[in-house]
């Protein structure tokens, strides 16, 4: 086993602004990490690139966020792009009513922060004993949380976007590229905000959030 630093790590967090471009897949290959063809003609798109995926035909990849971990436009008409760590073994593509959403790098902003905690999501039971005796159903499961922690800094646009998404409320794409270990992705929610204001020292910030998806790491 090979043991990796974090130096290097970086996070993303998709803008308010953004809006996903539909890349439209003509085809898509079966099995695990899946390469869609598609018209790149007026396109930008590059290794890192997220896509979110819906109504595709394929449920495995259907409600996620994927990245193209491989990408190769040397025919621009049929580009192909691999989506790392998605498994499209069971469906057939729906050409004529899948979403492919892109993002692209201008479409995120770098969070600098001091720490980031990323919390599993739990399983809960419904209870529903009677005097017969115990007995319990699976209840609704949560995708977990996230807490972003950092040095408060209004000129720092990573800072300001997160204000900003804590505000709207909106769903938001996290990215985080780990250094020779793949990507970390998630949808997410931020959902409040707490300032660390000291006596003496620095002012920083925690922005609680809850993940839409539940995180997953692809390579």
């Amino acid at each position: 086993m090979a043991v990796t630093s974090t130096k290097g790590l970086a996070i993303y967090l998709e803008k308010g602004t953004a809006v996903a471009e539909e890349l439209s897949p003509a085809s898509i290959t079966a099995g695990k990490d899946p390469v869609i063809t598609f018209d790149a003609t007026g396109k930008t798109v590059a290794i890192g690139d997220t896509i979110t995926v819906g109504k595709s035909g394929i449920a495995a990849l259907d409600g996620k966020t994927w990245v193209i971990t491989a990408y190769d436009a040397s025919t621009a008409t049929a580009a192909e792009a691999t989506l790392g760590g998605a498994d499209a073994t069971t469906g057939t593509l729906d050409t004529a009513n899948a979403e492919f959403g892109h993002l692209k790098a201008t479409d995120f902003v770098k969070l600098c922060l001091s720490g980031v905690d990323i919390s599993a999501g739990s399983s809960s039971t419904i209870d529903v004993s009677t005097f017969c005796g115990p007995a319990a159903l699976p209840g609704n499961p949560t995708a977990g949380t996230f807490t972003f922690s950092g040095y408060t800094d209004i000129s720092d646009s990573g800072y300001i976007e997160l204000l900003a998404a804590e505000a709207d409320g909106q769903q938001r794409v996290i990215k985080i590229d780990v250094p020779n270990q793949g990507y970390m992705v998630a949808d997410t929610i931020i959902g409040s905000v707490v300032w660390d204001l000291p006596l003496e020292g620095s002012s920083g910030y925690s922005f609680n959030a809850s993940q839409s998806s539940a995180m997953r790491h692809l390579f």
